[in-house]
């Protein structure tokens, strides 16, 4: 199993992010379906990721072994590249940025156009017009972009 098709079998909710001692923190708790799985807590102070309150130790197990079983992933550390195993830490971690990502865009694209071209994905990384987004820009990004037009982001919302 790879991590997309864990995050489309678990999610995350309940999400607080706070400013710690040693960055962002956050509270979530994890779901399957319409499952509590368990409460997780980053509280920012270096420190590893914790179980706050456990709702299904069984599929705790499970998702932990889902996420092993992924293997080795890449990781950047002072511009240097190294592997590491894949653990439910990451996961966690990884779904939360996805979850603030999608409320940015999601706030973002309500008085914005944002899309990514094949230039801003290298960098990971996205262009926002301050227009409006309708469906004329649609055209217009298609025209103007070709196949260099990777995604319109908007449209995920519409």
């Amino acid at each position: 199993m790879d991590k997309k098709e864990l995050s489309n079998i678990y999610q995350i909710k309940n999400v607080k992010q706070f400013r710690g001692m040693e960055g962002y923190g956050f509270n979530a708790t994890l779901y399957k379906g319409n499952t509590k799985i368990a409460d997780f807590i980053d509280d920012a102070s270096g420190g590893e990721l914790n179980v706050d309150k456990l709702y299904n130790e069984d599929e705790l197990k499970i998702v932990s072994k889902l996420c092993r079983e992924v293997g080795k992933v890449k990781a950047f550390l002072s511009y240097r590249e190294f592997e590491l195993d894949y653990n439910i830490a990451m996961f966690i971690s990884e779904l939360v940025t996805d979850y603030q990502e999608n409320k940015q865009f999601k706030r973002q694209c309500k008085n914005k156009t944002l899309y990514i071209t094949t230039e801003t994905q290298k960098k990971s990384s996205y262009i926002i017009w301050n227009i409006p987004f309708n469906m004329n820009l649609v055209k217009q990004l298609q025209t103007t972009f070709g196949d260099k037009l990777v995604e319109i982001i908007n449209l995920r919302y519409v």
